[in-house]
């Protein structure tokens, strides 16, 4: 899978045609690979309430074009880890005046000092851990109080609180809102899997030609029925937020 995101990444960093496809399927270029589209993006950003003065913290940041969106938007100061060095690099340019925020580490290995940030997000990047339980006590230290844990997660499952996600921070005693974004997740996958089928030569002439293939096999086809994918048990996504209690 490493390789796999080190070739992605080099690959759309100058690819207009990568860049045409994500605003077409996500609304907005954010070198995308994923399943948050810009509303899913803009419900997020307004659940953080971030301020100038905010720190926030991206967990799997890829090349920093949502950090730097949130920087724009907000003003906040952003900060970013990512297992591939060739995303960090493109991150590190792109927000040159905070590049020292950005660094290539493993969800497993990164680290912060205790009450670090205000707001923490993880965009469908808590599935890269080997161990979630450690991975959400490690970010509840990072977190000051009232501080805002808030990630997009799919899993398995038919309910909400099922999850491993909903059981790990109910087992810790957090307490969380969670919102579902199952069915706007299903006109997503339509949208990606129909897009990359109209433009897949062009991305193919880009180089992009095992990340187009994987695009139309994890998106759903015109086959796929949302009430066929519910009677499976899968395609079901929502968005978790934790709010850290104060000391």
């Amino acid at each position: 899978m490493f390789d796999i995101y080190e070739s992605f990444y080099a690959k759309i960093e100058s690819s207009l045609i990568f860049s045409k496809y994500c605003e077409a399927v996500y609304g907005i270029d954010f070198s995308q690979d994923g399943f948050a589209d810009f509303e899913q993006i803009k419900d997020l950003l307004a659940r953080l309430n971030l301020k100038p003065n905010s720190k926030m913290l991206d967990i799997g940041c890829g090349n920093g074009k949502f950090c730097e969106y949130v920087n724009i938007q907000t003003g906040a100061k952003v900060y970013g880890f990512d297992y591939s060095p060739v995303a960090i690099k493109s991150a590190k340019k792109r927000l040159a005046g905070q590049s020292e925020h950005f660094m290539v580490a493993a969800i497993d290995s990164q680290d912060y000092p205790e009450m670090s940030f205000d707001a923490i997000v993880s965009i469908d990047t808590l599935y890269f851990t080997d161990d979630l339980e450690t991975i959400i006590k490690r970010i509840m230290r990072w977190l000051k109080p009232c501080g805002i844990f808030a990630a997009y997660y799919m899993d398995d499952t038919r309910g909400h609180d099922e999850t491993q996600l909903a059981q790990i921070l109910r087992t810790n005693g957090l307490t969380c809102e969670v919102f579902d974004y199952s069915e706007a997740h299903y006109r997503l996958m339509r949208r990606k899997h129909d897009t990359a089928l109209a433009m897949r030569n062009e991305l193919e002439r880009d180089g992009l030609v095992e990340h187009t293939k994987r695009m139309l096999q994890e998106s759903y086809d015109e086959s796929v029925t949302i009430e066929s994918l519910q009677d499976k048990q899968c395609g079901l996504r929502y968005l978790y937020t934790v709010r850290k209690p104060t000391i």
